[in-house]
Formats: C-alpha cells, structure tokens, sequence
C-alpha cells in the first residue's frame, strides 16, 4: 500500500520529506493529548508532523509529503492505537476542492483500485441523517436525539460544550448512516472547529475550510485549506490552551517555531493528513485496529 502511495507522489512530484518524531511543544488541541518525554531529551512525541511540516513549507521546499510514526495518549480501543501510521502531504496553491480530490485519487492509489465517494456539506449530513443543524445547535434538541436512540452523554462532557456535543452528535447519530463500503467526504465546518484551517464567510456565517474523509463510518483522514494568519493561529492556541487549563488538563506552550514560520511567510496551500492503518482496515475489511498491526499497544 505504502510502495504504491509513494509511487502516486512521485509521479506528481510531490518530495518525500522527514521531520522529528520528538519536539519542544507539545499539542494544544483540546481534543489530543500529546506524550510527553522526560529527562535529558525532555519534550513531546508528535501527535502530528504538521507542525515540522510547515516550516519547511515556509522555508521554501514545496509540495510535500510524509509517512510519520505518531503518538496519542489515551487513545486505545477498536479503531485507535497510541502509536500509529500517518500519512500527510501539503500541496501549494490547492484550494479545500483541490486537495479533495487529490484525496480521492491518493486513497484509489492506496486501494490499487478506483473507489466510489459521495459529497456532502457538514450541514447536509447531519440535518439529512441526524435531525440536527450543526451551524445553529440546540443542546436541548441534541441530548434528546441522543437519548431517543439510545445514547447517554460521555462521562466528563460539559452541558455546555457546545462543539463537544456536536462532535459526539456526528459520530453515533450521523456517521453511523453513511452508505458502506464507499467514502463520504464531508466539508464545511462551523468556524469553531477550524483548528488550523482557514474560515470564510458563507450565507450561514462564517464556515471553516476543513474537510474529513469516511469509508463506511470510519474516519480515514482530516483535512484543511490552511490559514496564514501568524497572530489568529497565535490566538487559535492561546485559546485551546486556556481551554485545556480550564478542564484540569497539562497545557503545552505555543510551538514558537511554527509561529516564526508563518511569519516569516507561509506559501497559500491545503493538506490532509490519513490514518494509513485505518485505511488498511478499511481495504481489508477488519474491525479491529490490531488485525492491521504487528505490535499494538500491549504487545509493543
């Protein structure tokens, strides 16, 4: 699989690269825990190379891509391992429909087969198959759904999280309804989940340019048209960290060298990032993340 992603890069010109799998910052998204290292190599393992990846974007090397070990803590269970293959390229200039279709074509590489997909907004899919609008959410309205399909909330969710709730919403109401055994790419986030992506502004408001990739109901693969702005990525952090501290959690400092980058100047482009064993779980129709590893967690 592997052999065969590489060859579809190489083709398109896109330059293998390597970044460190241990660096200074750690991750400030609210919803990843990054593993921290101590003693004389005192740091964190990377949850992602996006970071690495960036400065080299903005240090001129180009199009881009890489096949990382990466670590998440607190992330075990049927579809998750702490140590996983990621897949992740950049390409200049792409546009969230450019890089989509790259997508496409990079996932028909990886199957050696073509596959089928179907296009939807974020609104699309969860008004047509959850009940709910993610763009003007009602909590009240969510918990009953949930509740009605058998659902209580997860130990720990805020009554107020509103994005938390809107995640665990997707995830058992609609993701489940999608068609199997083909892809669904779903694009158009609320702007509160735009992460590191850019956000523009739409009928319904301002709409980050994200898209995430399903096979079935098993995310493959997240990706962003990617934003620019040094000082709003700067905000985006400081405000994930004051909403780790606010849940009891470690709260890594802003990767300063990602900042300089992006100051410094980095180029207009798009990225995903796949989770490789997911797609060889997908290709190969298993249920359970250890069918596709050699060493899972608990035998590594």
């Amino acid at each position: 699989m592997l052999a065969r992603v590489r060859a579809h890069f190489a083709e398109a010109g896109v330059l293998e690269v390597e970044t460190p799998a241990l660096s200074c910052a750690g991750t400030t998204d609210p919803n990843i825990d990054s593993a921290a290292v101590v003693g004389a190599l005192s740091g964190h393992l990377h949850t992602s190379p996006e970071f690495a990846m960036k400065r080299l974007l903005a240090a001129g090397c180009g199009d881009c891509f890489q096949v990382a070990r990466v670590f998440r803590v607190g992330e075990q269970g049927a579809r998750h391992n702490p140590e996983f293959t990621l897949l992740e390229w950049y390409r200049l200039g792409h546009t969230l429909a450019d890089i989509t279709a790259d997508t496409l074509a990079v996932l028909d590489a990886a199957w050696g087969r073509p596959l089928e997909a179907t296009q939807m907004s974020l609104r699309e899919a969860c008004t047509t198959l959850g009940g709910f609008d993610p763009f003007a959410p009602d909590l009240s309205l969510l918990r009953g759904l949930l509740a009605a399909a058998g659902h209580g909330a997860p130990i720990g969710l805020a009554e107020d999280a509103v994005d938390a709730w809107l995640d665990f919403a997707f995830s058992t109401l609609v993701a489940p309804r999608f068609e199997p055994d083909r892809l669904t790419v779903v694009s158009g986030y609320p702007a509160s989940q735009a992460s590191l992506a850019r956000v523009e502004q739409s009928a319904s408001g301002p709409v980050a340019l994200r898209v995430e990739v399903f096979f079935g109901d098993l995310e493959l693969g997240n990706g962003f048209e990617e934003l620019l702005d040094a000082d709003e990525q700067r905000t985006r952090f400081e405000r994930e960290r004051a909403q780790r501290l606010a849940s009891g959690r470690d709260s890594p400092a802003v990767d300063a060298h990602l900042i300089d980058a992006m100051r410094h100047g980095l180029p207009a482009c798009a990225g995903m990032a796949i989770g490789v064993d997911r797609v060889l779980m997908a290709a190969l129709g298993a249920d359970h993340i250890q069918d596709v590893l050699n060493f899972p967690w608990g035998r590594a």
